[in-house]
């Protein structure tokens, strides 16, 4: 029996490793190059698959399908991918908000020509819900090229785009150990406008009451978190989330030492708030008490990273607005490693927990990397597999600091991008399909 019988077989049986080990003994024929192609494209291995295209063009330089491929390959990462497929969960009917909440609700992104990828991702997030995918959508230019707008405007239907300048003109950047140091902090990065802009949302977007900022490096992973936020902000005026769960004053003795007394002692049992998401009413006033609070701080201390969260968190107080929303909503590569995959079907659950995430936050790591996860059969990660959890995520963020390729950190395990744009999954059945046809035909 030839090699190509014995691997049809092997596909028929859907033993695909297999079949891609034998296949590889024979990489002159037209049929077995294909096969290769494939297979290695239904497990998400293009690196491998690029170089098999590049043999079948030296080979059969006039095989239309291997001269499609070196057009796909040839595409930049970011157009290779493809937004996740769209996750449906069953929804509370009690928190689902109404259409008249969704009639005057807007999100709004932000950043410069540096963050556009993930600014796309974003709003592909939103467009990609049940319940919010025809919600208003604003974004603040901190330094967009033309096209880049255009592609805002044309493909995601980007309501307004806003260029905004620097809110407050302070001369002083800091960090906690001092002066920032230079194109981090200070007025040389333009994407920080971003955030200095977000207690001034209602004045730059005022046409809506409800105003739900997204950092442009998060994503909506399951869309019941947007009803939890809402839900959250209609009772309360605002719905803030916590990354973790370290008190407020732990982190204030080696992160945010600036900040006065009178306002630790108020908030020394609380969670640090993120800034990351959240959403307010802007019929409460918050924005007002925010921007006053805002101000204060940076004309007296400069600028540090998180301003605008712990002024944030001083108006929560004095209003007494002591609800926030959970890690289950803000899910952060810092607080929590990698995420998990208990499935085929790119849902992403908690490893401690077990819970799904709701809206995932990369949290500073650069957008060019798209890392694979891990594979877990239960619910919540037991406590030895979360210390092989956290060894297995340090191992990862080493290789990618020294340049390495980590995808086989995890063999045999399923690889998922923890970007909203992953490796393309809609031809995953067609693939299949294609499979069983040529296997059958070679029988």
């Amino acid at each position: 029996m030839s090699r190509l019988n014995v691997a049809a077989q092997l596909i028929r049986d859907e033993e695909y490793k297999t079949a891609l080990d034998m296949l590889k003994r024979d990489n002159s024929s037209q049929e077995s190059l294909y096969w290769q192609s494939l297979i290695c494209r239904l497990f998400d291995h293009y690196d491998e698959e690029k170089k098999i295209i590049d043999m079948g063009m030296q080979k059969h330089p006039n095989f239309v399908y291997m001269q499609e491929r070196v057009v796909w390959h040839k595409k930049p990462l970011f157009d290779r991918l493809v937004p996740r497929q769209s996750l449906r969960m069953p929804r509370d009917p009690l928190l689902t908000p109404s259409q008249s909440a969704l009639d005057q609700l807007c999100f709004v992104v932000g950043g410069d020509s540096h963050y556009f990828h993930m600014i796309v991702e974003c709003i592909e997030s939103i467009r990609g819900t049940s319940l919010y995918k025809d919600v208003a959508v604003c974004v603040l230019d901190c330094g967009l090229t033309d096209d880049q707008k255009h592609y805002l405007v044309e493909a995601l239907k980007v309501a307004e785009i806003l260029a905004v300048d620097w809110q407050y003109k302070v001369d002083g950047f800091k960090t906690c150990d001092g002066p920032a140091p230079e194109g981090k902090l200070t007025p040389l990065n333009p994407g920080l406008k971003a955030i200095m802009s977000r207690p001034f949302l209602h004045d730059l977007f005022p046409n809506y009451r409800f105003v739900f900022w997204m950092d442009a490096d998060s994503w909506i992973h399951d869309e019941r978190s947007i009803d939890r936020h809402l839900d959250l902000c209609l009772r309360q005026g605002v719905a803030f989330a916590f990354p973790d769960r370290m008190p407020f004053c732990q982190r204030l003795v080696y992160q945010y030492p600036v900040i006065e007394q009178r306002y630790k002692e108020k908030l020394a049992n609380w969670f640090h708030v993120s800034g990351n998401q959240w959403v307010i009413d802007a019929q409460t006033n918050f924005f007002e008490d925010w921007k006053k609070y805002l101000d204060y701080h940076a004309q007296k201390y400069g600028f540090w990273r998180a301003i605008d969260e712990e002024s944030a968190m001083i108006v929560m107080e004095e209003r007494g607005m002591t609800e926030m929303l959970t890690e289950r909503d803000l899910y952060m590569l810092y607080a929590f490693g990698l995420p998990v995959v208990k499935d085929q079907s790119q849902t992403l659950y908690h490893p401690w927990n077990g819970q799904v995430v709701g809206i995932f936050s990369m949290f500073h790591h650069k957008f060019q990397y798209y890392w694979p996860t891990v594979l877990s059969p239960s619910g919540a990660l037991s406590e030895e597999q979360l210390r092989q959890h956290v060894q297995n995520y340090a191992q990862l963020l080493k290789m990618v600091q020294q340049g390495q390729d980590p995808c086989g950190l995890y063999p045999g395990q399923p690889q998922i991008s923890q970007h909203f744009r992953v490796w393309p999954w809609a031809d995953k059945v067609e693939i299949r399909r294609l499979l069983k046809e040529v296997s059958q035909c070679q029988s």
